[in-house]
């Protein structure tokens, strides 16, 4: 009987040393965590940076 695709993706799961997995930002505020544009996000809490600030800051 042959696997379905979701049983032939848990197989590779089961055999991977790494996974990576790229999503949107709505999979992340979909569980409270922040993005960065939204009222409240990342940008509103750090202070901007400029380019000639940011290359003589080493």
């Amino acid at each position: 009987m042959p696997h379905s695709p979701a049983d032939q993706l848990a197989d590779e799961l089961k055999r991977a040393s790494r996974i990576v997995v790229f999503t949107g930002a709505g999979i992340s505020t979909e569980s409270g965590i922040p993005d960065f544009r939204s009222p409240g996000g990342v940008w509103s809490k750090m202070k901007p940076i400029y380019f000639q600030e940011f290359v003589s800051s080493e």
